[in-house]
């Protein structure tokens, strides 16, 4: 796979007003855009929330956990019972 590579006027251009590359696909070696500080805070945001997702599942898988462990106690003493 080549890399992506502009013309020298382009490049010029690109480099005074200050473009940045980044990846948007990943076996794209590169695309130009200006709004990288955007493009930085949404990133950051999308980590949040991924990180608040994985905190969510977690805490659910262990409230399932003791969920179970409750019914399955009920269910032993609803067995002594009868």
């Amino acid at each position: 796979m080549q890399t992506m590579r502009y013309s020298q006027l382009v490049e010029r251009y690109l480099k005074t007003h200050k473009y940045e590359c980044f990846n948007l696909i990943k076996p794209w070696k590169c695309r130009v855009n200006d709004k990288t500080k955007i493009h930085r805070k949404e990133i950051q945001q999308f980590s949040g929330f991924v990180q608040a997702a994985k905190s969510i599942l977690n805490k659910n898988s262990l409230a399932n956990i003791e969920l179970n462990a409750k019914i399955e106690k009920e269910r032993k003493d609803l067995n002594r019972i009868m």
